[in-house]
């Protein structure tokens, strides 16, 4: 055994080489218990450049030639004595001990093999929770409150990254204030958020490309994901994303980065076609000896203000893996002739890969993306390649030493992976807890949290003539409205309750009946209408109806509770809230939306309902939530009152809401016209 020390000079952060004190320990392994670094730090490369290479111009930077079969000359980026201690000790481990000897040694060996996966499924999410912090939490730095100021939430990307351990982590993090689309090959390692146990994954969704396949190889399918992208996001992109494709290597280790090199550029193209300005981005990558990778590197170099390359604590010291960080995107001219470039390289290696049986020209395989003596000029870049490269493959060496060394003598038990476990979760801000269980969660779970609750069985009051309006709607600042489909034969507007796995459940007289085809985060209670909107492709102009719940106010949002804020604010988080968990993929699924409160002299003003002759009722538009579509719009049959001023919480607002039917129809029955709702409000105004 071997004991450690703490320094408590550091903010009990950086543990000290342990000391051993077996009398058989080899003097010259002793650098394989050197001293371990919680707080990591991270060194950026700036890009001061303002560079403009054509895309004319970077096609004949590109060079074929015969693929590589070693990377053993590949000295211009690392220290050529280093590059041959890494890839002798690799051969030497993998030669002498088999996969089931190396994994129990690792087991011992890593100093941070005990974090494991912590209360995510699996170590990819923890993967991320250490970048976001050894970064400063760039991902999910903004608070709820800024998020809150927003017009909608943020938006990531996660690509090739089944089960879905990156997107776990945001998610669990920021919540539904965050939406995020997916895209993974299909099968065994698909998306898995369903099965979190620590986060709600209705604000993430999987696509697949138009093969339906989700590989990223395929030019069509990254051209089709990202007009989805572009789609949900208003044409800009999203905040950042995250990519983490990887395959098994066994037998061919010392050949990683030859191997990988397809899934680098495409992982980076789909960067270049999603992310908005100044947007973010982390990709998994492992070795950068050759000329292809550290072109790679420099050309998204040139698309962003600065990138780093980082090996975190929780990435395994024996393997290649690191990290490519790029904060800031270019969304300059510059930018786009590289994603040009990029689009061609990748439709090269796609073409290739599809008649690799049938091409016979050894010599047509591309080495370079950019001239070795382009790299070497940017003398900034280069040193900075040379060195993360350099530094990446000693410590390499020290831990595929240390993990021969655990295979060679089975008692050996590294002592600090305790201590290493509650310092790093500290320092990442994630409790030191197991994953839990799935929880059941039920209407009467969320009920619980309220106090008196019998306030949601208070039906609306009923406004039928002049006098009652006049008496009920008192103050014009103080109401809003809404139009609604409800009638007074049937009724479509109830509580809602997000209950375990993103079921729904709604308050139907004093049962809750569970809903098809909805799916609201765990915890959330809100008050909505499910309505039939018609909805008209831009394209086609044909018309098809969709179902959507028009959230009118909430009084929880997932595990957010909107008990202390204003209704305006309550509006703010809804409006967000429904962007981040609407996805238009399913064709029967339920759509969500805010239904818009809005003044009551709008509704002579701005026109919001109308009659239309031709169907003889009365109708009103909305923002269209389908990227689609050109005009969406739901038939109106009453108006609900909402009673709004700065003491109404969500409970009195519900309570004092009252309602006028205006279906001309049921004029008989106590209905108003339009006409006559619009003059009492103009007179009301005039006061």
């Amino acid at each position: 055994m071997y004991s450690c020390t703490i320094d408590a000079m550091e903010d009990e952060t950086c543990i000290i080489a342990s000391n051993p004190i077996k009398d058989d320990w080899v003097p010259s392994y002793e650098l394989l218990w050197q001293e371990v670094n919680m707080r990591e730090d991270v060194k950026w490369l700036e890009n001061a450049t303002n560079k403009k290479i054509l895309y004319e111009k970077l096609l004949k930077w590109m060079k074929r030639g015969p693929q590589l079969l070693s990377v053993d000359d590949e000295t211009d980026f690392i220290d050529p004595d280093v590059l041959r201690n890494v890839i002798k000790v690799k051969c030497d481990t993998f030669n002498e001990f088999d996969v089931n000897e190396l994994r129990k040694a690792r087991c011992r060996a890593n100093v941070f093999e005990t974090v494991r996966n912590g209360i995510f499924m699996n170590r990819a999410a923890m993967k991320m929770a250490n970048i976001d912090a050894i970064t400063d939490f760039t991902f999910t730095s903004l608070d709820y409150n800024s998020v809150h100021k927003r017009d909608g939430p943020y938006y990531f990307a996660d690509v090739c990254a089944g089960p879905g351990g990156f997107s776990e982590y945001i998610l669990w993090r920021k919540k539904w204030c965050y939406k995020g689309f997916g895209f993974t090959l299909k099968g065994d390692n698909d998306f898995k958020l369903n099965e979190s146990t620590c986060t709600s994954a209705d604000s993430f969704h999987p696509f697949y490309g138009t093969s339906g396949d989700g590989n990223i190889y395929n030019p069509d399918n990254i051209k089709d994901f990202k007009e989805i992208v572009l789609g949900y996001t208003q044409g800009v992109g999203v905040h950042f994303m995250m990519s983490d494709g990887g395959f098994s290597v066994e037998g061919n280790e010392n050949l990683q980065e030859v191997l990988s090199k397809q899934i680098y550029v495409c992982q980076c193209l789909m960067a270049l076609c999603i992310i908005r300005p100044h947007g973010y981005f982390v990709t998994k990558m492992f070795d950068l000896f050759t000329k292809f990778s550290v072109g790679l590197i420099y050309l998204m170099h040139l698309c962003f203000d600065k990138i780093a390359i980082v090996k975190p604590n929780t990435s395994r010291p024996a393997n290649s893996e690191r990290y490519l960080i790029c904060i800031g995107f270019k969304n300059s001219s510059q930018a786009m002739e590289i994603r040009k470039y990029l689009e061609f390289i990748v439709q090269d290696l796609w073409i290739k890969q599809q008649y690799k049986d049938k091409v016979q020209d050894d010599d047509s395989e591309i080495l370079e993306l950019v001239p070795l003596d382009i790299l070497k000029r940017d003398a900034k870049f280069a040193s900075y390649m040379f060195e993360s490269n350099t530094t990446i493959a000693e410590r390499q060496v020290v831990g595929l030493l240390k993990l021969q060394c655990f295979c060679r003598d089975p008692n050996l038990i590294e002592t600090r992976q305790e201590i290493s476990r509650s310092k790093c979760l500290n320092l990442w801000r994630i409790p030191d807890r197991k994953r839990s269980p799935v929880e059941i969660f039920t209407p009467e779970n969320v009920t619980d949290m309220i106090s008196q609750p019998a306030f949601m069985l208070t039906q609306p009051k009923e406004i039928s003539d002049t006098k009652t309006f006049k008496s009920v709607i008192d103050d014009i600042k103080d109401w809003r409205f809404v139009p609604m489909r409800s009638s007074k034969q049937v009724n479509f507007c109830h509580i809602f309750v997000g209950v375990s796995n993103s079921k729904v459940c709604k308050l139907v007289g004093n049962q809750w009946i569970k809903v098809k085809n909805m799916h609201l985060n765990k915890g959330t209670l809100l008050y909505g209408e499910v309505v039939k909107e018609k909805c008209i492709s831009w394209r086609t102009g044909v018309e098809t109806e969709k179902l959507c719940l028009q959230v009118i106010d909430a009084l929880r949002l997932g595990d957010i509770s909107l008990a202390d804020l204003s209704f305006e604010e309550r509006a703010k988080s809804i409006s967000i809230f429904c962007e981040a968990i609407n996805f238009e993929v399913e064709l029967d699924d339920v759509r969500i939306r805010l239904k818009e409160g809005r003044f009551l002299h709008d509704m002579y003003s701005q026109n919001i309902v109308e009659y239309k002759h031709e169907t003889r009722e009365y109708i009103t538009h909305m923002d269209p939530l389908g990227p689609k579509n050109s005009n969406e719009l739901h038939s109106v049959n009453s108006l609900l009152f909402l009673k709004i001023n700065s003491h109404q919480s969500f409970n009195s607002t519900y309570v004092l809401r009252s309602v006028v039917y205006i279906n001309e129809h049921e004029i008989k029955n106590g209905a108003f016209k339009l006409i006559d709702v619009m003059k009492l409000i103009r007179n009301l105004n005039k006061k």
